[in-house]
């Protein structure tokens, strides 16, 4: 019996072993098959790649000689020569800017970014495209809205590196000219505002702000009912601009289907004054202490101590005369939208770029660009003397200034240095103050008793 046992045991271990064995056997012949499979799919990718290679080569167009030395000479001579073809009058329609600050800018873009320096082929010794012709080319895509490809003919520049020269030019001109030319206000900025806006009947406000629509023709469809409301498929820009249409403040890349209120609440216009980091700016008027400057708005605006609306169907004869001043002065951010669109054309044109990234990189640099050519032509404008008569002799009362009106007047002071960051609780503070509808209310009502003191006589 115990034989018997002892044989079996000695079996059974046997076919155990057997059976490891085979088991074993068949994992390394599996792991075997599968890195083969592997390695033959990788061939077949591989096989596939440089076929698709090979046939893309055969396929792909020969480079044009476009002679850049001869595209280079001929801009050189239609208009930076001394004695250019065409003067100082065809490049201010063609480019939207006097010769002087497009070399500028041309210099600070070259400086920022040397992808614009012109560089010599490796291979052929020749030179390349010109810095030129690289900020020419862009310059012109955003002042006509042209596709890229319109720019070969004249600029010898072909479509992809057109397409890359505008890109980096919006990228170095919001890194290079952004933080100058377009920023909040400071302390100098802040006492001319508010003086000449005094003069012009509204002491306290320092601009306009509205918002404006950028129609999207290659929106994705993923996207088109993000983007998609009264004005089409579009992306919106939100902007403060003052009687200069000097752009303090641009907020773009919203989409379409959202109104002014939604806009504001997803802005970063009064991000400054949340956190205490703005100038503390104090006016008076009518006896009253108002704490923060006002923006012109229309109707659709929340009833904020920011913002300073009109009146729909005024009635009385003060209520009237202070809707119409307030509806005259917001105007100056419609002429800024208006100038905007016509001076770059881009803008005035629905887009053809597929991300909003690139839409909004593009409008923030006509901003900025904007915003140097108001500087640089500041002294051609003509600005309105409060001070001086009419035309049929009368004298106009809006020209009492701060000094000799002691009804209005403003304090201006730098915000406390300080390393500690603000708290939530003082942002809370500061966002109640900004949303008050109390302080809202007295403001126009002050501002409707200021108004007809001082123009009321004149009705």
């Amino acid at each position: 019996m115990s034989f018997v046992m002892i044989s079996c045991s000695i079996s059974v271990k046997m076919n155990a072993n057997n059976l490891f064995m085979l088991l074993k056997t068949i994992r390394d012949a599996t792991v075997a098959s599968t890195s083969n499979i592997a390695m033959i799919f990788q061939n077949t990718n591989r096989r596939k790649r440089l076929i698709r290679k090979r046939k893309w080569r055969s396929a792909r167009k020969p480079n044009i000689d476009r002679e850049f030395r001869e595209g280079t000479e001929r801009i050189f001579r239609d208009y930076f020569a001394p004695n250019p073809v065409y003067g100082d009058l065809f490049f201010r329609r063609r480019f939207r800017m006097q010769r002087t600050l497009f070399c500028r800018i041309m210099e600070g873009v070259i400086q920022y970014d040397p992808w614009f320096e012109q560089k010599k082929d490796r291979l052929t010794g020749k030179l390349g495209l010109s810095s030129l012709q690289k900020v020419m080319a862009a310059m012109r895509i955003l002042a006509y809205g042209c596709a890229s490809d319109v720019c070969d003919e004249y600029i010898r520049i072909s479509e992809a590196t057109a397409r890359i020269a505008l890109e980096r030019f919006c990228d170095a001109i919001i890194e290079k000219y952004g933080p100058e030319y377009l920023r909040h206000p400071n302390e100098d900025d802040l006492k001319f505002l508010l003086e000449y806006n005094n003069r012009r009947g509204f002491p306290g406000m320092i601009g306009s702000i509205d918002c404006c629509a950028w129609r999207w023709e290659k929106c994705p469809s993923a996207h088109k009912g993000a983007y998609t409301g009264k004005k089409g498929t579009a992306i919106m820009l939100e902007a403060v601009a003052d009687h200069r249409t000097w752009i303090w403040h641009a907020f773009a890349g919203m989409p379409g289907s959202m109104n002014d209120i939604n806009i504001v609440h997803a802005s970063n216009c009064f991000d400054d004054i949340v956190s205490g980091r703005v100038y503390k700016t104090e006016f008076y008027l009518n006896g009253n202490t108002y704490r923060n400057p006002y923006y012109l708005a229309d109707g659709i605006y929340p009833e904020w101590s920011i913002f300073v609306k009109t009146i729909p169907e005024p009635i009385s004869s003060d209520r009237k005369l202070f809707a119409q001043l307030q509806e005259s002065l917001r105007k100056d951010v419609e002429r800024c939208f208006g100038i905007l669109q016509g001076r770059f054309s881009i803008l005035k044109q629905p887009s053809r770029y597929w991300t909003v990234r690139k839409m909004v990189s593009i409008i923030t640099t006509c901003c900025i660009l904007h915003n140097m050519i108001v500087q640089d032509e500041q002294d051609t404008y003509h600005v309105l003397d409060f001070d001086s008569r009419n035309s049929a002799g009368n004298e106009v009362v809006s020209g009492e200034n701060s000094a000799t009106n002691p009804s209005s007047s403003f304090v201006v002071q730098r915000p406390e240095e300080s390393n500690r960051p603000t708290s939530l609780a003082e942002k809370i503070t500061h966002m109640k103050q900004l949303q008050n509808r109390a302080v809202h209310i007295q403001l126009q009502q002050d501002l409707i008793a200021h108004c007809w003191q001082r123009h009321g006589r004149m009705q």
